[in-house]
């Protein structure tokens, strides 16, 4: 019986790192798990790694050190909120959270929301370095960040969207781009420099009061991103441990809401300049008000392709910046226009640099 159980024990552990996820039951696999988590180890092995002062590092130890400095680096230095607070009290938001919503936010959690959230996740996922599975947190524990998760999505979210949805208007918007027989428009893809780990923890509490959250619920989600400890993880083995400044990680369930709930701040900005007429619309986005798309880390901004849309949508870009850390990737970032004159061209270009 103990040679039996450890047995089992041993393919569980190797199949948690093999990281096979499409065999869930049947004979015991341990060989051929094994295999797999050699194939995957060679796989992801770092060799060789060139320092950024260009040096050549070998060695595992040089390598995590390396590693370790680069993300404390793009992890704890906080965001410079330049004007945050001048940026956000001069925005109106069309919703907000009702007081019913707010206090409903905050009610005990229930027995029901515990097993509801935790048969979500599934069973072979490990949500920290001990090891455990979520196999046995659903026996034992609850996940504080899944049931705020639930919470902020019920009043929060449409869950009848889809990002598809977004591919989909897009497409049909810079249909037809190549004719130039048009009135002038322009599509400018921006992709956002790491948005997930340079996004404002200041940011993110000031547009969750901005939303109307209660503070005991933002209190709760600010405890949540900012006490996580990270090690890089080099050839198998773990190098550093350190806190961070700023960002949000990726996978944590109450990340892609966070984020979103920042970029409205973009809308908002943007929306305050259509209001005033200084900002052009795209000819297919005056009937839907439509100023802009986002997907995950990329953004897809429309506007009429005349040179002050674009110096408004520069201003715009530089105080979205100044208030949430986050910064456009030039080298990813791509202008389309359709009829647009190119002398306007030129400008256009230059202003968006």
């Amino acid at each position: 019986m103990t040679y039996a159980r450890l047995s089992k024990y041993e393919e569980s552990v190797i199949k948690e790192k093999s990281k096979v996820k499409w065999m869930e039951a049947g004979n015991s696999n341990t060989n051929f798990f094994y295999n797999s988590l050699k194939e995957r180890r060679s796989r992801n092995n770092i060799l060789v790694l060139n320092s950024r002062e260009n040096v050549r590092l070998e060695e595992d130890r040089e390598i995590g050190a390396e590693c370790v400095e680069f993300y404390k680096t793009l992890f704890g230095i906080p965001s410079n909120n330049k004007g945050a607070s001048a940026v956000i009290d001069g925005l109106q938001f069309d919703k907000l959270v009702s007081l019913e919503d707010s206090e409903k936010l905050l009610l005990p959690v229930t027995r029901d929301e515990v097993i509801e959230d935790l048969a979500s996740i599934h069973s072979s996922k490990a949500h920290g370095p001990d090891g455990f599975k979520f196999a046995f947190s659903k026996a034992l524990r609850p996940s504080l960040g899944m049931i705020l998760f639930s919470e902020l999505k019920s009043v929060s979210f449409y869950l009848w969207r889809s990002i598809q949805d977004n591919i989909l208007l897009a497409h049909e918007i810079v249909r037809n781009y190549h004719k130039s027989i048009s009135s002038p428009r322009c599509a400018l893809k921006i992709d956002l420099h790491k948005a997930f780990d340079s996004v404002s923890w200041g940011a993110i509490v000031a547009v969750m009061k901005k939303f109307g959250l209660p503070k005991k619920l933002i209190d709760w989600i600010y405890i949540c991103i900012s006490t996580a400890k990270f090690s890089v993880m080099i050839n198998g083995s773990p190098y550093g441990y350190f806190g961070a400044e700023r960002g949000l990680r990726q996978g944590c369930p109450l990340s892609p809401y966070l984020f979103v709930m920042v970029m409205e701040v973009f809308s908002g900005l943007l929306q305050q300049q259509v209001s005033s007429g200084n900002y052009g619309l795209h000819p297919k986005c005056r009937a839907t008000n439509l100023t802009y798309l986002c997907f995950a880390d990329d953004v897809l901004v429309f506007f009429k392709g005349n040179v002050q849309s674009a110096q408004v949508l520069a201003r715009v870009m530089t105080d979205f910046s100044n208030f949430s850390g986050l910064s456009v990737n030039c080298d990813k970032t791509s202008l389309f226009s359709s009829a647009v004159n190119p002398n306007d061209l030129e400008v256009i270009l230059t202003c968006l640099k």
